[in-house]
């Protein structure tokens, strides 16, 4: 999955996958915060999984179950923070 910060803000990022995952309520710790480059690449092992974004002291999340998906963290006009995901078309 590509992970993509398009905001005007240093964000860090976490990603989490599958039942063992810390977070959402999971027994083992939360994976660690990672500084989220401009643009960048995470390969968790287990779906479906959930990409974590801090901004600040908010903490944005989407979820996505199909690894060639794309996470981008992105300003809304209100000034907010949001996961976006954008779905990669199948290959022909």
């Amino acid at each position: 999955m590509d992970v993509t910060n398009s905001s005007d803000q240093d964000s860090q990022y976490r990603v989490a996958g599958g039942e063992k995952s810390g977070m959402g309520g999971g027994q083992t710790p939360s994976p660690p915060w990672k500084p989220l480059p401009k643009k960048g690449a995470d390969k968790p092992q287990l779906g479906p999984w959930t990409v974590e974004f801090k901004v600040g002291n908010k903490v944005v999340s989407a979820t996505i179950t199909d690894p060639t998906d794309h996470v981008i963290l992105a300003k809304q006009p209100d000034g907010t923070y949001q996961a976006k995901v954008i779905k990669t078309a199948p290959k022909k």
